[in-house]
């Protein structure tokens, strides 16, 4: 009986040891799995960092570039092909990192060492080439201007001017101050826009197609000039923001192949550049082109217009969007291996900041 008895005691023990094992065997699994995840976890946060800081400093390297560039007395206009903040390339310090062109454009990449196979992108759009949104309310063609980039939805672009202008009084063609049919009510802000997706909150603009709005945002602007004003830079604005504001096709042509030069839209090194503005705009754009041609208008009366709408833009530029973009390999040295990126928009503005902050300076900032 008592071998029976120790038999029987032993083999619970083992039981319960080998239940004992088990246990601390799947703890230790579900431990190791853990820290495994918060190791990735905690690498990528530490990639993920180190990609922000890489696009935060390309809008610093853009903003020296900009302070640079305002600093020359002697070109007082800014156009598509300047070296100071339209082409960043070839002044990295050495060896590491460098600076390089990418591509036609305003494309760079950073191949420094600091973080081995981390690259950098950044594109300088100059917000000054675009239409100036907070000016249409005290602007006789503003609605006209803002249907030709709405495919001409005249009702959203009054709506647009109703938001934007301090009265409250609809304006015909479609104006919308107030609608009580929506969840919540829409009451028209009546003040400037910060950001042109908030015009989103208009009733009716939900029948823009994505791409459309997309196009829309690139060719207009909440950021620069003064309530009433739209000095669009002649050097810098699309043809799509040249016929929006009114310029005939053969103006705008003429535009484009003095500011291409002989060596076309690829190349800069003969790009023609408005240098002043007012009336200079007419002096240079009817003078004789070197690859032949001109500007000229037969009948008085467009002429007339057109001398208008011309001799109220500019040549220079303050404000600017810089979009930065870094990556930085997730297992660097790993062929095909994972990128982690981060992305910032910024919004420049070179000259003209409030009292008391330092120029250039910040007015907007959106990272993701």
């Amino acid at each position: 009986m008592g071998n029976r008895s120790l038999d029987s005691q032993a083999g619970s023990l083992l039981i319960i040891t080998l239940w004992l094992v088990t246990i601390l065997s799947a703890f230790a699994v579900a431990v190791a799995r853990y820290l495994s995840v918060e190791l990735r976890t905690t690498k990528y946060r530490l990639v993920r960092s180190q990609a922000q800081a890489i696009a935060r400093s390309g809008v610093y390297a853009a903003m020296q570039r900009l302070a640079a560039d305002g600093t020359h007395g002697d070109e007082a206009y800014d156009w598509l092909g300047d070296s100071d903040w339209a082409f960043v390339q070839g002044d990295g310090p050495d060896p590491s990192p460098t600076w390089e062109l990418r591509a036609a454009g305003t494309e760079i990449e950073s191949t420094g060492r600091l973080v081995r196979g981390a690259r950098a992108w950044v594109h300088v759009a100059d917000e000054e080439g675009k239409v100036f949104l907070n000016g249409v309310a005290a602007n006789a063609a503003a609605a006209s201007t803002l249907a030709a980039l709405l495919d001409g939805a005249d009702d959203l672009a009054a709506r647009i001017v109703d938001y934007v202008d301090k009265d409250a009084t609809p304006n015909a063609g479609g104006g919308l101050e107030i609608d009580e049919s929506t969840d919540p009510p829409y009451v028209a802000k009546n003040a400037p826009v910060a950001v042109t997706e908030e015009l989103l909150a208009i009733p009716g603009m939900e029948r823009l197609a994505p791409k459309r709005f997309a196009s829309f945002r690139e060719l207009t602007s909440p950021y620069y000039g003064t309530a009433g004003a739209m000095k669009v830079n002649v050097n810098t604005a699309s043809a799509d923001v040249l016929e929006a504001i009114g310029l005939s096709g053969a103006t705008i042509a003429a535009i484009e192949q003095f500011r291409d030069g002989p060596d076309g839209a690829d190349a800069h090194e003969q790009d023609g550049r408005f240098e002043q503005e007012g009336a200079g705009i007419i002096t240079t754009l009817v003078a004789p082109l070197p690859a032949g041609g001109g500007w000229s208008v037969a009948d008085p009366q467009q002429r007339a217009a057109e001398e208008a709408l011309l001799t109220a833009m500019g040549v220079t530029s303050q404000t600017f969007t810089v979009v930065s973009a870094g990556e930085v390999p997730l297992s660097p040295g790993r062929a095909g291996g994972s990128l982690v990126s981060a992305r910032v928009e910024a919004v420049v503005r070179r000259k003209g900041c409030d009292k008391g902050m330092p120029e250039p300076c910040i007015i907007a900032w959106r990272e993701w």
